[in-house]
């Protein structure tokens, strides 16, 4: 399963807001933890919005899950563990004389996908028959869940964001805390 990691130096970051805390000192894991995890809620619905722009699929599928940082942990996870969207959820066509497109990926455009044998159409699912005969047909997929949020026409575009957001979160956190 993919994972991107936004990193700071925890050590020197830790450091930084026990001087600034001064006699709360104790308080720094807490301060860093609500920062990781301000900035992991802002990150997936970042990601979210950005999955939604660049692919056309209909339905949910934004399957990232928040596991939240702790003050023993102070790392946040955002995982997805959908599995392979169904063609059907994406903005497909059937004409007689072009055949079966989709646009999956906005920034690509309409591709066909009459290299992918024959074609059946059920209940508005786009099914593959497997050999020449009628059946077996099998649903036909595209692209995973988790690869439609780590790729670089989605994380890659906020990763940077994300990581000045981190900054800027552990800064009004600690201002936060002082006043």
């Amino acid at each position: 399963m993919p994972t991107i990691n936004i990193t700071i130096d925890l050590d020197s970051e830790l450091a930084r807001v026990r001087e600034a805390l001064g006699d709360m000192r104790k308080r720094a894991p807490m301060v860093i933890r609500t920062a990781v995890n301000n900035t992991a809620k802002k990150a997936k619905n970042m990601d979210d919005r950005i999955t939604k722009k660049t692919y056309t699929a209909k339905g949910d599928i934004n399957n990232l899950q928040l596991k939240k940082a702790t003050t023993a942990n102070l790392i946040a996870e955002l995982r997805d563990k959908g599995g392979a969207i169904p063609m059907s959820h994406f903005s497909h066509y059937a004409g007689k004389r072009v055949g079966v497109s989709a646009v999956i990926n906005t920034k690509k455009g309409r591709k066909r996908i009459g290299k992918y044998g024959n074609k059946a159409f059920l209940y508005n699912t786009i099914m593959v028959r497997m050999t020449s005969k009628r059946l077996p047909i099998e649903k036909m997929m595209s692209l995973t869940s988790p690869t439609a949020h780590y790729n670089r026409y989605t994380w890659a575009t906020i990763e940077d964001e994300i990581r000045a957001m981190l900054h800027d979160s552990i800064d009004s956190e600690l201002e936060r805390l002082l006043n």
